[in-house]
């Protein structure tokens, strides 16, 4: 049998420009949609700006536009949300990275032992591999 393989989840590092206090709104320079941003997904500023703590996970509450989002303090299933208390801030330039959402599909590994009985047990409707 080979060796197992070992998935990392993905990560993106975005850029922070601005933040806005209505709304609890950030701005990026990258293109949120390109990257996969999503609801949910944690974000970790590198050094404090506009209210984010450097450090503290804060999560995407919402993708508004392509560089813009939503920032909550608090992970969405978490009733009631707090938004991230933001300051209008412009013209910054602070790395944030953005992780996968847990619990999120990254991918399945299925291992099947082709000698074994359990082998006809995974084919499909449809499959046209040899039963054993």
């Amino acid at each position: 049998m080979g060796r197992p393989l070992k998935i990392a989840k993905a990560q993106a590092v975005l850029t922070i420009t601005d933040t806005a206090e209505t709304g609890s709104v950030v701005t990026v320079t990258q293109n949120l949609n390109t990257l996969g941003i999503i609801a949910g997904m944690p974000f970790v500023a590198a050094s404090d700006v506009g209210g984010l703590t450097a450090g503290t996970t804060y999560y995407v509450a919402a993708v508004l536009s392509s560089t813009t989002f939503s920032a909550s303090a608090t992970q969405l299933s978490v009733q009631p949300r707090v938004m991230a208390s933001l300051s209008d801030t412009t013209g910054g330039s602070v790395a944030a990275t953005v992780g996968a959402v847990d619990g999120d599909p990254v991918s399945i590994i299925l291992t099947i032992d082709l000698m074994s009985e359990r082998y006809n047990d995974c084919l499909l409707p449809g499959d046209t591999r040899p039963a054993f």
